[in-house]
């Protein structure tokens, strides 16, 4: 029997949830948030007991409404305490016309959950909840386990980034004592090597070297140890899922070698060193198509990000979808904004807008020089419409049919004025409606070697553009 199987461990989105034996009336749950309850139709998912048990309430009494004597009338078997109240007193919540006991621990308020499914005739074997233990609350057998786990694949992952032998090894000794200041700052998160999201990673780094920090007795260069060996670790817990699918993966070393050849290449022609991951990407396809090809899975722009995240993590510094050298400025307004749409499957123009309102941010960009920034990874597909090529899924029989029919439109006139292209009922079928921007957005994306994009006069119509043949030179290194 597997430990999951044993203690009745589902994994969502890589974390650990705990089933929970709904029909046990004495549950021990101290250091434990719920997380998912469902009943026949019903499904609930919430993060604190209150809003849970206000959930599950409100979901029964829709399918089946008790009067507010019958529910005023319910006792508890182990306090006397109202469950319900016409008036509010502390820590009740208010459910319709009257007031529910939520000022509960843990434990207690999933016996007043039980209570309630069996005031509303609900069989509690036929229940089913999952809920989120705080590391201090996992059985000591998992704990052990997890922990192993965890700390077994950090010293893949370093060994997959090629970290120093040595440097790896003083890494590892030195987190038992990384460990001992996390307990010193918590009780419930009692080991880095039990945690599995990045948040809860994020928040437990910071209350470490915040308590490092104020420690007269550290000095700066172990600070800065404690730092970096906390920031390797990080970058294994955010991507998990990624170091451990790479120790069955079978990654050319020429490729390891092309992204870096490739990202020393575009740094040197970046005005700022920063560059971007469609930019690598779109460089690797044209000078390493081939060893792209061999890399499957990760021949799109967020596996080569990855790829060198991992490999090149050391030389530089990788801020999402950035690349950037060690002494490149800080991230001006637009890169902040190409940031936020670069965490994005699609966005829109009004997206963006809201995005700089609600973060301070003055917009330093124009729609059109997002369409022209963006081309590497996304999409135009309308006036104010954005959707990334993963998503979009054009397959390359259909990209040459649109090339030809734009060599064709340039062939009779010498070039395509897109503000009088009227051949769209000639263009193949695709998801999205054509029009104007979405044949530029095309030709920016895909057909970017092929054709060129000339702005008429510098007018500030997007559309008043036409489209040229391009002449194409041999890409030299």
């Amino acid at each position: 029997m597997t430990i999951e199987e044993k203690y009745k461990i589902h994994y969502v989105n890589g974390k650990r949830y705990y089933e929970v034996d709904m029909t046990d009336k004495e549950p021990s749950l101290e250091n434990v948030v719920p997380y998912l309850f469902q009943y026949r139709g019903i499904q609930v998912q919430k993060g604190s007991w209150n809003r849970m048990t206000i959930g599950i309430l409100t979901e029964l009494d829709k399918q089946s409404p008790k009067s507010d004597e019958y529910l005023l009338s319910l006792k508890y078997y182990w306090s006397r305490t109202d469950v319900f109240s016409r008036e509010k007193q502390t820590n009740f919540s208010p459910f319709r016309d009257l007031f529910l006991n939520t000022n509960h621990t843990s434990t207690h308020a999933l016996m007043n959950i039980q209570r309630l499914l069996e005031a509303y005739d609900v069989r509690l074997n036929e229940c089913f909840m999952l809920v989120r233990r705080h590391p201090v609350a996992e059985p000591k057998e998992a704990q052990e386990f997890f922990a192993q786990k965890t700390k077994d694949g950090f010293l893949k992952c370093l060994q997959i980034r090629q970290i120093d032998g040595a440097r790896i090894i003083k890494i590892m000794k030195n987190m038992p004592a990384i460990n001992q200041w996390l307990n010193a700052t918590s009780k419930t998160f009692i080991s880095f090597y039990l945690l599995d999201d990045y948040a809860t990673f994020f928040n437990c780094q910071s209350r470490v070297l915040a308590k490092v920090a104020n420690d007269k007795g550290i000095d700066s260069k172990t600070y800065n140890l404690i730092k970096t060996y906390l920031s390797y670790f990080g970058e294994y817990i955010k991507n998990r899922d990624f170091y451990d699918f790479m120790l069955t993966a079978k990654i050319n070393p020429d490729l390891r070698k092309a992204i870096g050849e490739e990202i020393n290449y575009l740094m040197q022609a970046s005005d700022h060193g920063i560059i971007t991951a469609g930019k690598l990407y779109s460089r690797l396809y044209l000078t390493h198509d081939e060893l792209l090809d061999e890399a499957t899975n990760f021949n799109n722009t967020i596996g080569i990000y990855k790829l060198a995240n991992c490999y090149y993590g050391d030389k530089y510094k990788f801020n999402p979808p950035f690349i950037s050298s060690k002494n490149a400025p800080s991230f001006t307004n637009k890169d902040l904004i190409l940031a936020h749409i670069y965490c994005l499957q699609s966005f829109s123009i009004e997206d963006v807008n809201r995005y700089c309102t609600k973060n301070h941010i003055k917009k330093s960009i124009t729609n059109l020089e997002i369409a022209e920034e963006c081309a590497d990874s996304y999409v135009q597909v309308s006036e104010n419409n954005f959707v990334s090529k993963d998503l979009l899924g054009l397959s390359d029989g259909i990209i040459e049919a649109i090339s030809k029919e734009i060599s064709y439109g340039i062939e009779i006139n010498g070039s395509l004025d897109i503000s009088q292209y009227k051949g769209y009922q000639l263009l193949p079928c695709i998801e999205y409606p054509w029009n104007e921007f979405l044949l530029l957005g095309i030709t920016r994306s895909y057909l970017n070697n092929t054709f060129d994009i000339i702005r008429i006069n510098d007018q500030s119509d997007d559309t008043h553009l036409i489209v040229k043949k391009r002449k194409l030179e041999h890409v030299k290194k």
